[in-house]
This record gives structure tokens, C-alpha cells and sequence, in this order.
């Protein structure tokens, strides 16, 4: 499985808002469950190298103001919810490109522990 089609299987529930997330979850399960197991194994390590990329002190000091505070787990939740929001939000808030939080006070998670 290369990058791209790790891309597509997230993209394909679309972003989801935090009220639909089971909706996004199913559709990336059906992909999965369609795969051989190898493929589902490079899946899984092209998530987490995404997971474990987006591990920056300036990413957990943002999830920490958008939610009023973020804990170590709250922060893996974080950027699972970032990932699964698509390719193009993941990269430009990756990159920190100024903006990249413009627009996203709507569908920030809200992380309920």
C-alpha cells in the first residue's frame, strides 16, 4: 500500500464532524476488510508514522488551547481526528503554515475524557 491509497481509504468517509465519526469509521473498516492482510499491515504503519509525524510540541500547544487543556492521551485522539480529517488539512497543519488553524474553530474535536 503506498501513500496515496492510504489517503483515499481515510478521504473516502470524508472529514467527519465529532457526532459522526462511527460514519467515517465503518467506511475506512469496509475498505479495510476488503484487503489482503498485508495490505492492512502497511495501512496500520503508514497511520501511525502519520500518528507519531504529527508528535510536535507546537501541535500538542494548539490541541491543548483549542481544547482547554490535553492530556497525553487526549493528544494521540488529537491526531487520529487531525489524520482522519484528509490529506490536505493533515499536511497544512503539519507544515504550520500561517492560517492553518483559520477556519477549523468549527470542527475542532472536543476531547470528553
Amino acid at each position: 500500500m503506498d501513500e496515496f491509497r492510504f489517503w483515499a481509504i481515510i478521504q473516502e468517509g470524508g472529514p467527519y464532524d465529532l457526532d459522526d465519526q462511527p460514519r467515517q469509521l465503518a467506511s475506512v473498516r469496509r475498505r479495510l476488510l476488503g484487503l489482503p492482510a498485508v495490505q492492512v499491515f502497511h495501512f496500520h504503519n503508514l497511520l501511525f508514522e502519520r500518528v507519531i509525524n504529527a508528535e510536535t510540541w507546537d501541535l500538542w500547544g494548539a490541541a491543548s488551547l483549542i481544547n482547554g487543556g490535553c492530556s497525553e492521551e487526549d493528544f494521540v485522539y488529537f491526531r487520529a481526528w487531525l489524520i482522519a480529517q484528509g490529506r490536505p488539512i493533515y499536511t497544512v497543519v503539519r507544515r504550520g503554515e500561517p492560517g492553518s488553524s483559520r477556519g477549523y474553530h468549527q470542527a475542532r474535536p472536543r476531547i470528553q475524557v
